[in-house]
């Protein structure tokens, strides 16, 4: 594992920060201490190290470095109750060496609240917070920090927030007896302060960027720097990206839960919720409160090329339909892909009943007569219609009537038997019948044929 000396310590002379350091004391019971965290183990795997605290690239030489910049917009962080932080820094010093010197901003939480706060740090001296009436810092303010050695113990220690043109600069010198110059290491962190008790939590704060990250005026790669990232027991705490095409930026992400996708206007299988109209499917990715946000959201229509959302796509073919979708996230998790149908049958069945001559014994109260009737529907189709069946004298009357509600069809031609209680006179009748499916087509006009009664 890749331990790191990385403390952030608070003193009480920093209440003149007001609530928001005010807010932090209380949250670490008043002081946080800097921490005892050995020094790295020498050398590291081409694949990257793990850290208790430490999450992003850090570069050692034995000729030293004299300077570090990046720039990476401010991230928020999941109000909590507990006290959670979250600190983006970039120093010199602190891999291998027992002093750091180091500039950037940090959020934290407490009672359901969250606060944020510029700082810089001349470990093992505490942290110094910068007087937020001078640079405040809130989540989506553009900063960029850079450290300098610029001789013997002096360093020049800047932060300015591109968004609200605020700037703080300050040359501090590093009065620790352990300090060596050249500086050893040069580090573009995301990290988890300590306190005398140990690592703090970490406040959630699902993705943040560096770009612009610069050791020595050179890229990371170039300084030769490799990713840490930052680990408890068993599991990955937040992930260090590779760097980008430009070897000078790279991401830090604790989320590693994909998004999530609803979708209206979809069905659940293949031969629900049938539509006698054009469809307008919308897709709607979220992400957790703590998450890095939803990238894109995705979709496929019958296994089709992938498709990106980007507004309502309307299914207008006839047909069951397939629609697969998924989101991605910025941090790059991929979600869980969902399944929904559009079924859509725009055809109207048809019906004719089949001519009948009964004697009127068959007809009396009580009677039931059973009527054939020829029922098509073409395909596709949603496979289901109800048939109306009405008899009626030659003015038009309807002396009886019945349905046979749930009629298979399946694209042929069958004929159904619909049953009409009936009390009816010696004469000459109409039946009419009407079918409409499942998807609410109807019949545009009756079928008809004649009924005598003998």
């Amino acid at each position: 594992m890749h331990a790191v000396r990385k403390p952030l310590r608070i003193l009480a002379a920093l209440a003149a920060t007001a609530v928001t350091l005010v807010a932090f004391a209380a949250l670490a019971g008043g002081v946080v201490a800097a921490p005892r965290i050995d020094p790295p183990h020498p050398g590291r795997s081409s694949s990257g190290a793990t850290s208790t605290n430490w999450a992003g690239y850090s570069a050692t030489s034995a000729g030293g470095f004299t300077s570090v910049t990046a720039t990476w917009t401010q991230p928020a962080v999941k109000r909590r109750l507990v006290g959670t932080y979250a600190a983006f820094w970039v120093g010199l010093d602190g891999d291998g060496s027992h002093t750091v010197e180091q500039i950037g901003t940090m959020g934290y939480t407490s009672g359901g609240r969250a606060y944020y706060v510029a700082w810089y740090e001349m470990y093992p001296a505490a942290m110094q917070a910068i007087d937020p009436a001078k640079l405040a810092v809130k989540p989506g303010d553009v900063l960029t920090a850079s450290v300098r050695w610029t001789g013997a113990t002096t360093f020049k220690l800047s932060l300015a927030d591109k968004t609200t043109g605020r700037t703080f600069s300050s040359r501090r010198s590093q009065l620790s007896p352990q300090f060596t110059s050249p500086p050893v290491s040069a580090e573009i962190i995301a990290e988890r302060p300590s306190s005398t008790m140990g690592v703090l939590p970490l406040a959630r704060f699902g993705i943040v960027g560096f770009s612009g990250c610069a050791i020595d005026g050179g890229t990371l790669a170039a300084a030769g720097a490799s990713s840490i990232d930052m680990v408890d027991p068993g599991e990955t705490v937040a992930a260090t990206s590779a760097l980008g095409s430009d070897d000078a930026s790279f991401t830090v992400s604790d989320d590693f839960t994909g998004p999530k996708v609803t979708a209206t206007g979809l069905q659940r299988s293949a031969t629900a919720g049938w539509q006698d109209n054009a469809v307008a499917v919308k897709l709607k990715g979220s992400d957790d409160s703590s998450g890095s946000g939803v990238a894109a959201v995705y979709y496929t229509l019958d296994g089709g090329p992938t498709q990106t959302y980007s507004r309502p796509f309307a299914v207008s073919d006839a047909g069951s339909h397939k629609v697969e979708y998924w989101a991605v996230d910025v941090a790059g998790n991929t979600g869980s892909t969902k399944t929904g149908y559009v079924n859509l049958d725009l055809s109207a069945p048809s019906s004719v009943p089949e001519a009948l001559s009964v004697t009127r014994t068959s007809v009396v109260r009580g009677s039931v007569l059973k009527v054939p009737v020829a029922v098509t529907d073409p395909l596709p189709t949603c496979g289901t219609a109800k048939v109306l069946v009405r008899i009626t004298t030659a003015s038009g009357k309807t002396v009886a009537q019945g349905t046979r509600s749930v009629v298979t069809v399946n694209g042929a031609s069958i004929t159904a038997r619909v049953k009409l209680p009936v009390t009816l006179r010696a004469g000459v009748y109409s039946l009419r019948t009407r079918a409409t499916d499942a998807a609410g087509n109807a019949q545009a006009g009756a079928g008809s044929a004649q009924l005598t009664v003998e």
